[in-house]
């Protein structure tokens, strides 16, 4: 009887909390992607002199919003 208890709420437990792990672990994939992406365009933008600053405020930035973050600033460094 105690294992039916057990298991019901250790199933209550896991469903609460996968929520907030599915936003957590999308919001991990967005900010390597991000950071992924500003590696790869600073490969590239470095062969024609412009290069996106690796600076802590851009590490960050990029690590907050991902992708969207990279864009804007290789925009705004290569302008």
């Amino acid at each position: 009887m105690f294992f039916i208890i057990g298991g019901v709420i250790l199933f209550l437990i896991l469903k609460i909390l996968s929520v907030p792990f599915k936003i957590i672990f999308k919001l991990v994939v967005n900010a390597i992607a991000g950071a992924v992406l500003l590696l790869i365009v600073n490969l590239f933008l470095s062969n024609f002199g412009a290069i996106v600053p690796l600076t802590n405020l851009n590490c960050i930035l990029v690590g907050i919003f991902g992708v969207p973050a990279a864009i804007v600033l290789v925009i705004y460094y290569a302008m």
